[in-house]
């Protein structure tokens, strides 16, 4: 798949990514705060920012974000939904160029989207824009099967995507610990994410791989969505539990 065609992957799931994923844990800024030096008032730099979910959390803290985003939806839509919060902009970019100045960020996160990045390039550049002190955290949101409802979900996705997809985007398997150099330190961070129907379906069809609207095998997963909900629901909300993974440095 070219570079052109990764960034158009979500440009029709948008409205799904908003609805149904998970956010990120509070407790993630403070552990940040204790491990590499994060706190309140510094520049962050959010690295394939999406719809700004990462950079919300950091936002809430006192933190300013600029967002980085190849995807034009997903830009424009995280440019609208943070548009409240006048420490935070929307920019055109990559991980590999992100088009900040030289040396403009305290810090750099990157929240789920890591698996994407071309890392030689991507290290030069976190590099050239990280200040002197600077430091990166690299967050995986990953389901944590420890439930029936979380493993009713894991069985729902397998009919659709094939394992090397699966493997290519959790991010332990990306060798984080590798690009972030000897620094590296990781811990993690558990925490639930409770959905009604319609949010428990947005967050199925939010994955990259899952059928979209009118195309072959939809009206299955429609279906499977339907049987997953109704078995495992209680009192209308789909309760899942995730794992937030981080690997950090403060020695890039």
């Amino acid at each position: 798949m070219s570079r052109a065609e990764t960034r158009g992957l979500f440009t029709e799931k948008v409205r799904d990514y908003i609805v149904g994923r998970p956010g990120y844990p509070d407790a993630l800024v403070a552990r940040l705060a204790e491990r590499v030096g994060a706190r309140a008032g510094q520049h962050l730099a959010d690295i394939g920012c999406g719809t700004g979910l990462l950079a919300q959390t950091f936002l809430q803290h006192g933190y300013t974000v600029t967002g980085i985003e190849p995807n034009n939806a997903m830009r424009e839509a995280g440019a609208q939904l943070l548009a409240v919060l006048p420490s935070f902009q929307m920019f055109s970019g990559t991980a590999e160029q992100t088009g900040l100045p030289d040396a403009s960020v305290d810090g750099i996160v990157v929240g789920t989207a890591f698996h994407w990045f071309d890392q030689a390039p991507t290290r030069a550049e976190f590099a050239r824009i990280l200040r002197p002190g600077g430091w990166v955290a690299l967050v995986g949101n990953e389901r944590d099967v420890v439930s029936g409802a979380d493993a009713a979900l894991a069985s729902l996705l397998a009919q659709f995507r094939s394992d090397a997809h699966e493997q290519m985007r959790a991010l332990e398997a990306c060798a984080p610990a590798g690009f972030l150099g000897a620094g590296a330190l990781h811990f993690e961070l558990g925490h639930r994410l409770s959905l009604d129907q319609a949010a428990f379906s947005a967050l199925v069809f939010s994955r990259s791989y899952m059928p979209r609207p009118n195309s072959a095998r939809r009206a299955e997963a429609e279906a499977a969505i339907e049987t997953a909900f109704a078995r495992y629901a209680a009192g209308g909300r789909y309760t899942l539990n995730y794992r937030a993974t981080v690997f950090a440095t403060a020695a890039f």
